[in-house]
């Protein structure tokens, strides 16, 4: 998770510049925070999928509520861990950075592209169900 929540500091940093508007801390912990919650809602509906329950109702509300405590577990986690953090990856060699970042991007593409081809059906038809209505 520490060479994760580097990347994201690299990104947000370094490309955007997040940090002239309020702290990166606020955007890291988010998308880590999303990444989990979708990694945890595409498992989840998978499992179900293959034992041959349909989607659930409630599951949008489950990834909600995963997005919000893992959100408030991971700010409190690395609000006093940053900078030491920062500092020792910034040590670290060149090489080992790009290493780094390159496998952090290969994660989000996966846990990402697990929900788009199974977790974001039951977000789609639970808002089709809403306007249905």
């Amino acid at each position: 998770m520490k060479y994760l929540y580097y990347s994201l500091y690299l990104f947000y940093v370094k490309i955007i510049h997040v940090q002239n508007d309020w702290p990166p801390i606020i955007s890291i912990t988010g998308v880590m925070s999303f990444l989990i919650s979708i990694l945890c809602f595409s498992v989840i509906n998978a499992y179900q999928y293959d034992i041959g329950y349909n989607y659930p109702q409630y599951s949008v509300f489950f990834l909600l509520t995963v997005y919000i405590a893992s959100y408030k577990i991971m700010y409190d986690f690395y609000k006093s861990r940053e900078v030491k953090l920062v500092k020792e990856m910034d040590n670290k060699p060149l090489w080992l950075k790009i290493i780094i970042v390159f496998l952090s991007a290969l994660f989000i593409i996966l846990v990402v592209k697990l929900w788009m081809f199974d977790g974001m059906n039951d977000v789609y038809q639970f808002i089709k169900q809403i306007i249905m209505r």
